[in-house]
């Protein structure tokens, strides 16, 4: 599967999570992982260990969307599942 397919599959995840990043941020979650899936925010993790079994204990090995939470220039997003 290409990335842009990849994207396009996770396009609501990365919809919620650019709407929601800023707030995020304020938060005090920079640097924190974030698992979305479907419309779901699954938590946010201090490492990513963590957020991906979070991420595998509540969704298995269906697809879910993970990324740090770091301003806009420096997002980093990844796709699980057995489509990506």
């Amino acid at each position: 599967m290409e990335v842009t397919t990849a994207i396009k599959k996770f396009d609501t995840e990365h919809r919620i999570f650019k709407k929601n990043r800023e707030m995020w941020l304020t938060e005090g979650l920079a640097g924190q992982y974030v698992v979305i899936h479907d419309e779901e925010i699954l938590g946010f993790y201090k490492n990513p260990s963590e957020a991906f079994a979070s991420g595998i204990q509540k969704f298995g090995v269906d697809n879910f969307f993970m990324s740090s939470i770091l301003p806009n220039d420096s997002t980093n997003i990844s796709f699980f599942g057995l489509a990506v």
